[in-house]
């Protein structure tokens, strides 16, 4: 269902907001592993809230502080779906870095109006 990607890039700046993307499925698609029998979209955001919340404290995470609140309004509404929108971000952050005129202020730009349209922010 996911790809470890994560393991074939270089660290580029600010990359925070794509590692947390992976940090987040990963940790989602483990806990969903060791858990008996099927979990719900539901189970799922709650999952994911649960370790994104302790994240906005993190001074590492200091820059992406309005993605993660963003991303937390998103997993507590009961008709998203938290997991499709990290998957849409990771895709979204990998097609830019892999684009051949990859520029810092250009993509970082275009990244977040696509956040802010998909939050609906």
């Amino acid at each position: 269902m996911f790809t470890l990607d994560c393991l074939f890039l270089t660290r580029l700046p600010c990359d925070n907001l794509l590692n947390l993307c992976f940090e987040a499925l990963l940790h989602l698609y483990f806990t969903v592993q060791s858990n008996d029998g099927y979990t719900s979209a539901t189970a799922r955001n709650a999952i994911l809230v649960k370790f994104l919340k302790p994240k906005l404290k993190l001074a590492a995470y200091k820059d992406q502080k309005k993605n993660i609140q963003l991303m937390l309004r998103v997993g507590r509404q009961k008709d998203k779906k938290l997991e499709l929108e990290l998957l849409e971000i990771k895709n979204v952050r990998l097609m830019f870095i892999r684009h051949p005129t990859y520029k810092f202020p250009d993509w970082h730009l275009r990244l977040l109006a696509i956040i802010q349209e998909y939050f609906n922010y």
